[in-house]
């Protein structure tokens, strides 16, 4: 029973992480998500620390909110603590997301494509896998 309820608790932490790492991608503030789910930011907090539970309801309006599917909760493989490579990511997205000539965000997304692809045809590893 122990080993199960350790691994809730780990898939609480993993969801509340994405959650995390999902809004600031977006470049929302605690506040703001809160807002949109009808709770307080202190819940948002103990849901992205995987302290509270997230209820399947809250879980699917939490994706509407990102515009995504529900899934991509499970899928979303991260630790707990974001690394370094994890903080360029979220930034580098922030940055993005900023762009607003589609121009400019059309050049750096075949920029990126092309890098992630030449590393990958170098190494036999796709960044994409990341």
């Amino acid at each position: 029973m122990t080993d199960n309820k350790d691994r809730a608790i780990e898939i609480n932490k993993r969801i509340g992480s994405a959650i995390k790492q999902l809004r600031l991608i977006r470049g929302m503030t605690q506040e703001h998500l809160a807002t949109i789910l009808g709770v307080s930011f202190q819940q948002l907090q103990k849901y992205e620390r995987g302290k509270n539970r997230v209820s399947a309801a809250r879980l699917v309006l939490i994706a509407e909110a990102f515009n995504i599917p529900v899934q991509n909760f499970f899928e979303y493989e991260c630790d707990s603590e974001p690394d370094e490579k994890d903080r360029l990511r979220l930034e580098t997205a922030k940055y993005i997301r900023q762009i607003k000539n589609p121009h400019h965000l059309g050049a750096i997304h075949m920029l990126i494509k092309s890098m992630a692809t030449e590393l990958s045809a170098t190494t036999g590893k796709s960044l994409l896998a990341e």
